[in-house]
């Protein structure tokens, strides 16, 4: 094995790690969460209109596998968001090194706005943690080659993902 090879083995093995985690945790943490737990959720509403037929001001109680379903959800999306040593900062990272690197100050402050701005102050702490302890990415040790179009659709599969599980007030009862 040379060590030119090494680092491209490692991003592709990172990305191929990354997006079949997710696409793992998005089939298995699918349980439908009512509107109640996470209103404006895109994925959430896309699933509730193609799975349930719930009229405007109803909600369903929902069964412990479905709350845990949802309670999946949001930590994918926690877990996708692009910043520092997230899957979704790898994510980042494996697609663009110069843009995880000039990335993660903004969306940092970004969080930091969103908890401020919204509800949910959870965002304010994420924004804060990120922006400390997890705007950074170590170097590898040589420049890679390009990704392959197959590891990009991972890429991009692992994007689609994030923008269906992210909503702005994650936990609409406890925000108020």
């Amino acid at each position: 094995m040379t060590t030119g090879l090494m680092p491209d083995l490692a991003r592709r093995a990172s990305a191929e790690a990354v997006g079949t985690g997710l696409l793992v945790a998005i089939v298995i943490g699918s349980g439908i969460a009512a509107q109640r737990l996470s209103p404006g959720n895109l994925g959430m509403e896309l699933l509730e209109k193609l799975v349930l037929d719930i009229p405007a001001g109803q909600s369903i109680a929902l069964h412990p596998v479905a709350v845990a379903g949802w309670f999946g959800l949001l930590l994918t999306a926690l877990n996708l968001l692009p910043l520092g040593q997230l899957d979704g900062g790898h994510c980042l990272y494996a697609a663009s090194p110069r843009l995880h690197r000039l990335a993660g100050a903004p969306l940092s402050a970004l969080l930091l706005a969103l908890g401020v701005f919204l509800p949910f102050v959870g965002w304010a702490l994420w924004g804060l943690i990120t922006g400390i302890f997890l705007n950074h990415h170590p170097p590898v040790a040589e420049p890679e080659p390009g990704l392959s179009t197959g590891r990009r659709a991972v890429l991009v599969i692992s994007l689609i993902i994030f923008v269906l599980s992210f909503t702005p007030v994650p936990l609409a009862p406890l925000a108020g």
